[in-house]
Formats: structure tokens, sequence, C-alpha cells
């Protein structure tokens, strides 16, 4: 069930979002008391954040890399131009996202979780009075609760820190601005054109981006100072009806529009930064506190830091 607030904010509403079990007496009174199901649920919207993290930086691979046209903008990274660098600096930051949140959910859901519950089922299967069963879910729920890092309050906040960055990013990622729009002026083939003086005199200026053209979306796999376009593929149509194949005057005057990423190169460089600078401290913090915790969290600080990158960069 959710419980509903006032500000409509996605993350607070999702925040809100709480575990409901009804469980007939005796158990429902003895058991899952009101504190348990507190318990419970803090793990629960913790889980939740996380898999909401994964789902947005897998969404914006999808939109950039492997959908329709993920090929088409790929084709152009060889280049190396500023806009292909750009793209790649994405993809490179989102992989970067993804290794930490899937590794910590990874931590959560089999090093922490799966690992103790297997416990509990045995224990619970062996025992001979309620007593027993009781004490064993106590248990259960304690070493969760210290093992799931909530109770490290500046990982757990760090942590938050680093999902609020991922989810803005991810969210922006996967979206496309208008850079560019107008009418095409003149044409060589129906994958080569120019496009209108609006456009950047600059080689290579929108190189991997989508561009519409009559309606049909591609991809700019080449593009020169004289605003000459080429196409990942040629233009099926561009307003020509029936069956008659397609020739360059038709698409003489075809309007056209060029999306670029929504995130800008000055912002990529702010969310690495930020990113980075976060799972550093989130590194360090869990590093400190490895010998007051259990073996497991030296799993989670091997998957993290598995090729050293971030123990070296502390020295």
């Amino acid at each position: 069930s959710a419980a509903r607030g006032g500000d409509g904010e996605e993350e607070g509403a999702l925040d809100r979002l709480r575990m409901v079990y009804d469980m007939e007496w005796p158990l429902g009174t003895l058991l899952l008391t009101p504190a348990v199901m507190l318990k419970y649920n803090a793990l629960f919207s913790f889980l939740l954040r996380l898999k909401r993290a994964q789902a947005e930086l897998q969404q914006a691979w999808h939109e950039t890399q492997s959908g329709r046209y993920g090929r088409a903008i790929a084709s152009t990274l060889h280049k190396l131009t500023q806009s292909s660098r750009h793209m790649t600096g994405m993809w490179a930051l989102r992989s970067e996202m993804a290794l930490l949140v899937n590794n910590l959910l990874y931590y959560l859901q089999c090093d922490v979780i799966d690992a103790h519950f297997e416990t509990l089922r045995t224990q619970v299967k062996d025992s001979q009075s309620f007593e027993t069963v009781r004490s064993a879910h106590g248990r259960f729920l304690e070493s969760i609760t210290n093992e799931s890092l909530m109770r490290n309050k500046l990982a757990f906040s760090t942590i938050t820190a680093i999902l609020r960055i991922i989810l803005k990013f991810a969210r922006r990622m996967a979206q496309w601005r208008q850079v560019d729009r107008g009418q095409v002026e003149a044409a060589t083939s129906m994958k080569r054109f120019r496009v209108s003086d609006s456009a950047a005199a600059v080689q290579g200026a929108y190189l991997g981006f989508p561009i519409t053209v009559g309606g049909e979306v591609n991809v700019i796999t080449g593009y020169t100072a004289a605003r000459e376009v080429t196409l990942y593929r040629a233009l099926k149509s561009a307003g020509i009806s029936g069956d008659v194949a397609g020739c360059a005057e038709d698409i003489v005057g075809e309007r056209y529009v060029i999306q670029a990423p929504t995130v800008t190169p000055e912002e990529l460089t702010d969310v690495r930064r930020r990113f980075q600078r976060n799972a550093q401290l989130l590194f360090t913090v869990l590093k400190a506190s490895q010998t007051h915790t259990t073996p497991v969290l030296a799993q989670l600080l091997l998957r993290m830091d598995f090729n050293r990158f971030l123990e070296q960069s502390q020295r």
C-alpha cells in the first residue's frame, strides 16, 4: 500500500510506500509487530530506491545505445568528434553508476537477505516451539538490519546522495533537446543533403545525433563545416507517396529537426565529479567500518573496487 502526501514529488511518494501483511492472531500480534514491520519497511524503501535507480540507468542505456537507433549512434564513435566524445563520456559514466548500483543490490539481496533467510528457514524447520521461531526471526531481522548499511549513518546518507545524482542524470540522459530545425536546402541523394543556415558550421558538430526529416527519424553519421549531412540509412519516403522510389530532389524543402543529448558537456563534467567524489567517500567509510561489521562487507568492497581504482585514489 502507499501513503499519500501533499507534495506530489515522486521520490517522496515512493519513500512512503509501505508493505502491509495481514496475519491472523497470534502470529500477527506476537511476530510481525508494528516495530518489526517498521524495520521491514525501512529495508523495503531502501531496496526500492536502488531498484528505481537501476531501472532508470537501464532505460538511459536503451534510449541512447541499445534501442532503435543505438547501433547507428555507436557507429559514429570512431570519428572522435566533440559530439561522439560527449556520447562516449555519458555511456562511461552511466556504466560506473550501474556498477555501483548493481553491486549494492547484489550485496543486499544475496549476501545479506538471502544468506540469512536460508539460516532462518533451517532454524524454523527444526524448531519445536513458537518461542524458538520468534527468537530465530528476531536474530534474522537484526542481522539483515545491521548488515544493510542503514545503521551506518554516513554510509546511508552518502548512498542516498549518490542515488539522487544517478536518478537525475539517468533521466536527462534518456532525453533529447532540439538544437536546430529548418528546411533541407539541397540534396545529392536520399542519404546526403545540406541543411539551413541556422545549423552549426562546424565539422562533426551533430555527429551521432538523431535527426527527423519529413517525419522520418534517422541518425547523423557525417556532418561537414558546409552543413552537409550524411545519414545512417537512406530516407524511405520523405513525403513521397505510392511505390515510386524517392530521389534527392524529393527531400529538398522538407522540414528537419536535429536533437542533441539533454546533458551538456559542462553538466556531464559536474555530475561525474560529484558522483565519483561520493563513490570514493562511500568506499572509504565502508572500508573504515569493515573491522566492526561482518565479513560479507569485504565482498561488497571487492566488487566495488575490483580494479583497485578507488583504493589507489585514496593515496
